[in-house]
């Protein structure tokens, strides 16, 4: 077995000194130093490519946010534009402070306009309102109010009509004629019409 060794050394020398044994010698070589090189060399960009990559992601997340946020900010615009077209209309039409002697004022007016008699016109502490169409407006506050007029029903009717188009918004949370059937009055025969409302107002905080 010594010996089979010693003669593939013999025949490995004897092929490696012929000039084609040389060759394969200096190929083989070659080979191996240019896998060397290329492994050396592309084995650093790679890992600057994955490095690149993964701030390419974190730059990539970050422009996600921001696209959102923007998109957000430009909702957020448009309902800012859309409640304070809301707001100027209140502002036009509620006033900035409780005003119990021009509700007054005005009630009158309507009273000796259609000849009824005015009975009971009180005014409570001022409430936050309950209404959710009106609960996105916390500084507007609602006084309630209690109504009670007397007169023929044709001018009661007429009263109620020119109420809806008070100075003032107006809510009448009940209504009610006092101990009658309205189905059976006389439109001459005086009686009574109790009205449970508020009106509003905002509360103004600037000092």
């Amino acid at each position: 077995m010594a010996e089979a060794t010693t003669t593939r050394r013999i025949n490995v020398r004897k092929v490696l000194a012929t000039t084609q044994g040389q060759t394969y010698a200096v190929a083989g070589a070659t080979i191996f130093i240019v896998i060397l090189m290329v492994f050396l060399a592309i084995r650093p960009a790679f890992l600057s490519i994955s490095d690149q990559n993964a701030k390419n992601d974190v730059k990539r997340a970050y422009l996600d946010q921001l696209t959102e946020f923007e998109n957000n900010l430009k909702i957020l615009a448009q309902q800012k534009s859309d409640m304070q077209a809301q707001i100027d209309e209140l502002n036009m039409v509620v006033p900035d402070k409780r005003n119990d002697e021009f509700v007054a004022a005005n009630v009158n007016a309507i009273v000796q306009k259609y000849q009824v008699q005015l009975r009971i016109l009180t005014f409570e502490k001022s409430v936050e309102t309950k209404d959710p169409k009106l609960a996105g407006y916390p500084s507007l506050l609602a006084v309630p109010m209690r109504l009670s007029v007397s007169g023929s029903l044709s001018n009661l009717q007429l009263f109620l009509a020119e109420l809806e188009t008070f100075p003032l918004p107006i809510s009448v949370s009940a209504i009610g004629y006092s101990g009658t059937d309205i189905q059976a009055i006389d439109p001459l025969k005086q009686i009574d019409l109790d009205i449970d409302a508020q009106y509003y107002y905002f509360l103004n905080t600037i000092q």
